[in-house]
């Protein structure tokens, strides 16, 4: 093995030196940058994990706030549902009512009218029985008029026919 280090060229002291430097430098760079680069590495490792991590739940309470949102958006439809339902009976009520009062005032309308009609029939009754009187009484009266003048004339006739 003497040999081969002296055939190589190679010095033990040298190498020992090298190698004492290599170690210091070694301890230097473990020292002064690996430990702060790996330092930053891991808090920016640590960092990176609690933002993915807060995306996570962000995500999960996105989700959960979708669900909630649909689901109020299902029961809201549902209430708008049930009030347009309930406004169309309500309007079909409301028509049904109105139609009844109107048909209920038609009734009355057509029912006055004929009380107003058999009113007046009645009044015209009267008034052409009144005038039948009178006129009854005006012909009673003419024909007895009538009658009298005729007997008048038969009685002074017969007067002079006595006289005679």
């Amino acid at each position: 093995m003497d040999s081969l280090i002296k055939n190589f060229g190679i010095d033990l002291y040298v190498i020992i030196g090298q190698a004492s430097s290599f170690l210091v430098l070694l301890f230097i760079l473990n020292k002064f940058v690996y430990k702060p680069v790996l330092g930053i590495l891991d808090k920016r490792k640590e960092k990176i994990d609690g933002a993915v991590q807060e995306a996570e739940a962000l995500q999960k309470k996105n989700e959960e706030f979708t669900a909630e949102n649909e689901q109020k958006m299902k029961e809201a439809r549902m209430k708008l549902e049930k009030i347009v339902t309930s406004a169309k009976e309500k309007a079909k009520e409301s028509a049904q009512e109105i139609a009844d009062k109107a048909s209920k005032e038609a009734q009355e309308i057509l029912e006055k009218a004929k009380r107003d009609a058999e009113s007046y029939k009645k009044e015209l009754e009267k008034q052409i029985s009144a005038r039948v009187g009178e006129v009854s009484l005006l012909i009673a009266e003419k024909i007895l008029q009538e009658k009298i003048n005729l007997d008048e004339g038969y009685v002074e006739k017969r007067l002079k026919e006595l006289k005679v």
